[in-house]
């Protein structure tokens, strides 16, 4: 595929292009047409749901009443009974009773939880008394009855309202046909929420709301989430019964931070994801932020639902990262989980942030911020991708170890149209019970053969479970070098060699030691416990590094990068990484910076 050359990363390298965060080739892509977002024939929408559920209206019914008479001792008159539905057969609670004499004495009442009233008259303006009863609530109506009341009577009246508010009923039941007990089903239209959960029969009802057009949801661990629109008419039934499929194999969250100038990108990749589509067994949901309006998306084969609008927001912000997980995890629950960042990379650094730009609002997620949005969002993933450039980085791999398994990144600049969404996500849809090492594979395969040669690529797929030895084995390091008189020998590695991107000064690990053990060998100056040392950095970087593709500019990268400044001071934010608390490399650095 020849496709334009252009490439991304998170700082200026050809101004000719951007005064801004970001980095170009000179270059102006051909954008496919952007497809029209959100929109359906209401026969397709049902198209993927169209076994899930059931809906159809009850007939209408009308109010009833029951009447009757017995005798009771002493003096007076009492009126009781009770207040039903009359669709439901439910009681129906405060409900204003009034009872009016001809002689116009009123008495009211309400019912209780029961539906139930009572009147206790202690005499009768005469034994024989005219009256008229009257039931009203709102949402139903009214209910008007002449009745005779006699002294020494109990009269016991019963009424069934009939109701002028819609009802939505029905049943939720598995793909087998076995009732679910304990789904929750909610109702909403804009902040107007009802909800109820369903009964060990699997029966659920909501009454007693306007009239209009809901979103109606239903959800219960372990299960796919239920959502579709349904209308509901002034007085009318609704019935949804619905089943329910099991949670699916695969969550793919893709954050679409786009509030920047790959906006037209972020269209090409949700058209790639579009032509795969979610299936039952794997759900790919995208937070998509442009700038103007952003919201959360289930994508669908050829089009894209809008779950959530939100409106303007930072998405530059941990905080909208942190919202995302949680609401994908509750809405799309499933077997595994990938979260991909779609955006500018920078690598750790925090002074133009460190991924996930939003120019409106001129932030970024820093990588503290996104290790803390990774642990307050509650998913250890299976697979974290960073589709943005410079992020396989040591000290970003090390802030978010404890939140995934695999971390698949560039060490170097990537090119504006990223991954290849559709190749990957096709595979996964046709296997979608391939494991995260599986899924990272096809990810870093579908990436080089989307670009093909001539071009500049590396993507790596990191152990992040390992990542935390490979520290360990660099702290050793450091805690030998200075005893052994090496500091000229490290002064005298070429800055030029190790580095992937020199302007930020990221140098590759394993070139970094290969050059260092080479200098070591020069005059034989190195004690066994140094040479060791960086061997031992070389081991574990290849036990971290489960694979790494590289073409082109890219081919000396051995899959990490480590911060290794061309211009000093070190930026002061370094110091806030879990990397530098826990590791004397920020002291190295200074050292480095104060023999420059």
């Amino acid at each position: 595929m020849d496709l334009p050359r252009l490439v991304l990363c998170g700082v200026v390298i050809l101004s000719v292009i951007l005064l801004g965060t970001g980095c170009f080739q000179p270059s102006t892509p051909p954008l496919p047409s952007p497809e029209v977002e959100g929109s359906i024939a209401p026969s397709e929408q049902l198209e993927d749901q169209a076994e899930d559920f059931e809906i159809y209206e009850e007939e209408d019914v009308e109010e009833e009443f029951e009447l009757l008479e017995e005798d009771v001792r002493g003096p007076g008159a009492t009126l009781r009974g009770t207040i039903k539905n009359a669709k439901t057969k439910k009681p129906v609670p405060e409900v204003s009773v009034t009872v009016t004499f001809s002689t116009g004495e009123r008495f009211d009442t309400l019912t209780n939880g029961d539906g139930y009233y009572i009147f206790s008259f202690p005499s009768l303006p005469s034994r024989v008394t005219k009256a008229t009863f009257t039931a009203s609530r709102e949402g139903y109506r009214t209910f008007i009855k002449k009745l005779t009341l006699k002294e020494g009577k109990t009269t016991t009246l019963n009424v069934s309202l009939k109701p002028t508010y819609p009802i939505l009923k029905g049943v939720v039941k598995d793909k087998k046909g076995r009732p679910l007990e304990g789904a929750i089903v909610r109702l909403q239209r804009g902040g107007a929420v009802y909800s109820t959960t369903t009964d060990r029969k699997g029966s659920y009802l909501i009454q007693d709301i306007p009239p209009g057009t809901y979103t109606l949801t239903v959800t219960k661990s372990g299960y796919r989430p239920f959502s579709r629109s349904v209308t509901l008419g002034m007085g009318k039934t609704v019935v949804v019964n619905i089943r329910m499929g099991n949670r699916a194999y695969w969550t793919i969250m893709v954050y679409m931070a786009a509030d920047n100038n790959l906006s037209p990108y972020a269209v090409y990749d949700l058209q790639e994801m579009k032509r795969v589509g979610s299936t039952e067994q794997l759900n790919i949901v995208v937070f998509l932020d442009k700038g103007t309006q952003a919201g959360y998306y289930y994508i669908h084969k050829g089009w894209e639902e809008l779950v959530q609008n939100l409106g303007s927001i930072n998405s530059g912000k941990g905080d909208s990262l942190r919202h995302f997980i949680q609401f994908a995890k509750e809405a799309y629950p499933a077997e595994r989980y990938a979260l991909i960042l779609w955006n500018h990379g920078d690598g750790w650094r925090s002074s133009l942030r460190g991924i996930c730009f939003d120019w409106s609002s001129a932030d970024g997620i820093t990588i503290p911020e996104l290790a803390q949005a990774l642990h307050q969002g509650g998913v250890h993933f299976d697979l974290i991708g960073m589709d943005a450039c410079l992020m396989a980085m040591v000290e970003v791999a090390y802030e978010i170890s404890n939140y995934g398994k695999l971390l698949v990144a560039s060490e170097g600049n990537e090119p504006v149209y990223g991954w290849d969404y559709e190749a990957f996500l096709e595979r996964l849809k046709h296997s979608p019970t391939m494991n995260a090492r599986a899924l990272a594979e096809e990810i870093v395969n579908s990436y080089f053969s989307f670009y093909g040669s001539g071009w500049d690529l590396t993507l790596s797929i990191i152990d992040l479970s390992k990542v935390r030895d490979l520290v360990g084995a660099l702290d050793d390091f450091l805690s030998l070098f200075r005893s052994n008189a090496v500091s000229q020998k490290i002064r005298s590695v070429s800055p030029t060699q190790p580095y992937i991107d020199q302007e930020s000064g990221y140098a590759d690990m394993y070139h970094l030691a290969q050059l260092l053990l080479n200098q070591c060998g020069s005059d034989g100056g190195c004690s066994p416990a140094l040479i060791q040392s960086l061997q031992t950095i070389q081991q574990k970087l290849s036990d971290v590094v489960v694979k790494n593709r590289t073409l082109g500019g890219y081919q000396g990268a051995r899959g990490l990068s480590v911060y290794l400044p061309t211009r000093c001071p070190i930026e002061g934010s370094y110091a806030n990484l879990a990397f530098a608390r826990d590791t004397s490399w920020d002291e190295f650095l200074e050292w480095w910076c104060s023999e420059s």
